[in-house]
């Protein structure tokens, strides 16, 4: 099967072009092909990849070091969810739906992976360039900047350990105040029972000899 492409006439003559021919099953056989090293190979390789490299660049010593791996780490987070969003296509196929607001969201976050690229690309290209051509600066900067994150770290590490602190004595005190006033009010409550009785027992004792002495006395004289 060839294919031809037809020019606007010039003149009042029309030509036609022929482009290079190209039989269906070798264009079926390239797109099949083309298909296999986009979705597979692309994903075997990229998923696993994007994520060892995410792990090594976002590691404390290699981050607070280096700040060329910090614009790497996020390069490898960006290319592994744009390796991810080429799997959409064949997902949704698979289950033949796609809500509205899913779609409205995977072209915006694919809008948004392949803008930041280029704009990641140019902050490591413009961060290396600061590097080569004012080294002392860049290590003066970024002496500033490790001793102001410091100071940064020491002042969220005691403002957390005060209000930790703050609330474990807080606790403590309250569970030590409601021990004593248990304590305190069980003595009291027991104090107070004991003389009730004491009275109450004393009182009884007092009215029983009384009236038995009334009525002995009463024996007595008649």
């Amino acid at each position: 099967m060839n294919l031809s492409a037809f020019v606007e006439e010039d003149n009042g003559t029309s030509t036609s072009v022929k482009l290079s021919s190209v039989s269906v099953d070798e264009f079926a056989t390239v797109r099949t092909f083309y298909h296999i090293i986009d979705q597979y190979v692309c994903v075997a390789l990229g998923v696993p990849g994007n994520i060892l490299s995410a792990i090594v660049w976002l590691r404390l010593h290699v981050a607070s070091k280096n700040s060329s791996a910090v614009y790497l780490a996020a390069l490898a987070i960006n290319d592994l969810a744009f390796v991810l969003l080429k799997l959409m296509p064949t997902f949704m196929n698979n289950f033949h739906t796609c809500a509205d607001w899913f779609c409205y969201c995977s072209e915006l976050l694919h809008l948004s992976i392949t803008t930041i690229e280029p704009l990641l690309v140019l902050g490591f290209s413009v961060e290396r360039l600061i590097a080569i051509y004012c080294p002392l600066q860049v290590r003066l900067y970024y002496k500033y900047n490790i001793i102001i994150n410091q100071s940064i770290n020491q002042s969220i590490n005691q403002s957390i350990n005060q209000s930790i602190n703050q609330s474990i004595n807080q606790s403590i005190n309250q569970s030590i105040n409601q021990s004593i006033n248990q304590s305190i009010n069980q003595s009291i409550n027991q104090s107070i029972n004991q003389s009730i009785n004491q009275s109450i027992n004393q009182s009884i004792n007092q009215s029983i000899n009384q009236s038995i002495n009334q009525s002995v006395i009463i024996i007595i004289v008649s």
